[in-house]
Parts: C-alpha cells; structure tokens; sequence
C-alpha cells in the first residue's frame, strides 16, 4: 500500500467556511461572492502547487481507489468544527484531482473520508494523506 502525504501550510481562508457571516450592509451579493471566488481560486492553487511537488518528490501515481484523510493543524485550543472545515477545504479536494492526486473526488473512488483536527500553538495548515487501495 502507497501513500502521498503533504502539509498545506495554512488553513482555507476565512471567506470560505460555510458558517462565516457575510460583511456588513455595504456588501453587495456581487462583491461578496466575487471575494469568496478569489480566495477559492488562490487556495486551490497553493494546494495545487504544493500537492505537485509532494507527487514529483514521492513519485506518486493515483490510484483507481484510495482512502482520503485530512488533519487540520489549528493554532488555538478553540473549538473548531470539523465539517466546516472539510466544506471551506472543497476547493484543496477539487485542486487534488486537477492535478491527479486522486483519480476523482467521488465515492467511486474515495473509499472513506477521516477529517480530524490538531492543536500545534501557533502553527497553522493541512496535513493530506491519500493512501491507495
């Protein structure tokens, strides 16, 4: 069994987790959504860039099926919500397969999921492992 393992080095943008509120009265739905697209496409390239040189480094070849699992490095003890998390990392998942990490991002072809979260003081990221089947 083969496995990529890298780590992003910061947490997905603020903008995109499901539960963060929208700005004040003076956003309008264009500029809000516009912002969001922005931080989705910026994050999905550092995931991008990062995953292609985890692939070239470990000679990594996706396979047809694999097991996902995610740690969010989170730099306080607050409590974070994992699903929150995964949602707002959707962009990273989508970036995996651009780049052919993962050979899709459907249940053909993740097999299971884990999301968890870790505390490192001061210290931020992703920790991706893709192990094939």
């Amino acid at each position: 069994m083969e496995s990529l393992t890298f780590t992003v080095q910061s947490l997905p943008p603020r903008d995109l987790w499901p539960n963060n509120a929208k700005p004040g009265p003076g956003w309008n739905a264009r500029n809000w959504h516009g912002k969001r697209a922005k931080a989705k496409s910026v994050y999905a390239a550092y995931v991008y860039w990062t995953a292609m040189e985890a692939m070239r480094q470990q000679g990594w070849v996706a396979p047809d099926r694999c097991t996902l699992t995610i740690t969010f490095i989170v730099p306080s003890r607050r409590q974070y919500d994992a699903d929150n998390l995964l949602a707002a990392f959707k962009c990273g998942i989508d970036a995996l397969v651009e780049v052919q990490a993962l050979a899709g991002d459907g249940p053909e072809c993740i097999q299971a999921t884990t999301v968890s979260t870790e505390y490192v003081k001061g210290q931020e990221g992703v920790r991706v492992e893709v192990r094939g089947l």
